[in-house]
């Protein structure tokens, strides 16, 4: 072998140990063909960047093409490694980087050390790491996403935030996070946030004269009156109720047509000594029955009966004292019997015992059977008849005679708001030393205090007496449970010659 062959074939050696760029003069002469000893068949051109490389009858291998490993990017060496293949490794201090490209799929670019991902601020060039992959990077503002972090910042390659919080716990707003630490609570339709609650379209408040009015005032309650399509309503006591709106009792309803300011009295109820009784609905002495048409503030005397004293009575039935027959044409009180004649005995003509400490016998209009006044006992001004201490009193009737050997009673209407016990708050009724009738003897059942009830007394043992004087005395023994209002007579009507003794 010739000192120029050889020389040729070391050239040759060292390219194929270092490799060859296809665009670098290192490949020697393009006219520079080697020896081979197989005309026809594949040689070795002894250059990487040779493609299919074949003998020729001369004796010398010629490539049929030179492999092109250029990639277009300055920042890159090409270096072919024969077969086909190519090499494209970044120089130091670059990365050569995917990144989309215009029209879709992507394209790879050169870039400086520090360089981040357009798409990704959390992805980096970092040579020292991957020159052909994207590194992660810790540090630089991001956006996480998420709308209720701020301070987005990346952290070895993924983007985290500090959460915060934007609900004001109502659950008629719609809490919104801006991402950079601020918020907005936005109010949804048909609803009204009043005192830091929410309250539905057409809610109403406390008094029920406010309602939540969404499109006239979402902050505040609106007046029921300025309310567009409001109904009719009542004002009572402070308080807004709608038309067939009914009280606790069941028997007010809101009538506007017959007065906003008050309940109006329902038209299938009754209301009787304050408690609500619903049409039809008969007494305890199944002798009374609620009919609106009649009377809505007291029972109906069932045909044929009387309703006396809470007693149920058949037509024609005699009083205890002989003196008084049930009368279906005064079904409620006693009607004279026989021969029977009546004297009123006159209020205004009684002597009273002057009070003490404002408590006492006196005519008042605090309570009324008939309507006018009553004698009461008790204070004018507190309405009890609590002293701070025990006492009493007597009311004295103006005089009377009863004829001899005639029967004759006392009938009177009496209110009771007093202790119950038998032995305190006494209510007794006398003549001289004679004692007529007791309360302590003749208690009344629960159900007939604190409402007006009819008594009787029988003045027979009286009869023949030309001056008698009835004094009725109240004592409460103690001062104890004295909070009541006290003691009403209303309606003193004597019988006399009522028959023989």
């Amino acid at each position: 072998m010739s000192a120029t062959r050889l020389a040729a074939a070391l050239g040759v050696l060292i390219a194929a140990l270092v490799g060859c760029s296809s665009d670098d003069a290192s490949r020697g002469d393009a006219g520079e063909l080697f020896p081979c000893d197989n005309p026809g068949g594949p040689c070795s051109a002894h250059d990487p960047c040779a493609i299919r490389a074949t003998c020729g009858t001369d004796g010398l291998c010629r490539a049929e093409t030179l492999q092109d490993c250029d990639d277009d990017l300055p920042c890159t060496d090409d270096v072919c490694e024969g077969q086909g293949k190519c090499s494209h490794l970044p120089q130091a201090a670059w990365c050569a980087l995917s990144l989309p490209a215009e029209g879709g799929g992507t394209r790879t670019v050169c870039l400086e050390q520090g360089a981040r991902d357009p798409g990704d601020p959390c992805r980096i060039c970092d040579p020292h790491k991957s020159r052909q992959s994207w590194s992660g990077a810790t540090g630089g503002d991001c956006n996480d996403g998420k709308d209720c972090t701020k301070n987005d910042y990346c952290q070895q390659g993924r983007c985290t935030g500090t959460f915060y919080d934007c609900s004001d716990t109502l659950e008629c707003t719609d809490d919104i996070c801006d991402g950079l630490g601020g918020c907005s609570n936005d109010l949804q339709s048909g609803w009204c946030v009043v005192d830091e609650t929410c309250h539905a379209d057409g809610a109403a408040d406390a008094t029920g004269c406010g309602r939540c009015d969404a499109q006239q005032d979402p902050t505040g309650w609106t007046p029921l009156g300025q309310v567009s399509g409001a109904p009719r309503f009542c004002t009572i006591n402070g308080r807004c109720y709608l038309e067939e709106e009914r009280d606790a009792t069941g028997c007010g309803v809101c009538d506007p047509d017959r007065g906003d300011q008050a309940w109006s009295t329902a038209g299938d109820t009754c209301v009787i000594d304050g408690q609500c009784v619903l049409a039809g609905l008969a007494d305890r002495s199944g002798c009374g029955v609620c009919q609106p048409l009649q009377s809505t503030s007291a029972y109906t005397v069932v045909e044929g009966k009387c309703l006396i004293g809470g007693e149920c009575r058949d037509q024609g039935a005699i009083s205890p004292s002989q003196c008084g027959v049930c009368s279906t044409t005064a079904p409620r009180v006693w009607s004279a019997r026989g021969a029977a004649t009546t004297q009123l005995l006159d209020e205004a003509a009684f002597q009273l015992d002057s009070p003490v400490d404002g408590v006492g016998w006196q005519a008042s209009s605090r309570r009324s059977h008939d309507g006018g006044s009553s004698l009461y006992y008790g204070s004018a001004s507190n309405g009890n008849y609590d002293s701070g201490a025990a006492n009493s009193g007597t009311a004295l009737s103006a005089p009377f005679a009863l004829a001899a050997g005639q029967r004759a009673a006392l009938m009177f209407w009496l209110y009771l708001d007093v202790e119950s016990a038998p032995d305190h708050d006494l209510l007794t009724i006398s003549a001289g030393d004679q004692l007529l009738w007791s309360r302590s003897s003749q208690l009344l059942p629960d159900h007939r205090y604190r409402r007006w009830t009819l008594i009787e007394v029988d003045l027979s043992a009286l009869a023949g007496q030309t001056t008698v004087q009835l004094a009725f005395s109240f004592d409460t023994v103690d001062d104890w449970s004295n909070g009541g209002e006290g003691v009403y007579l209303d309606g003193m009507v004597l019988f006399g010659g009522c028959g023989a003794l």
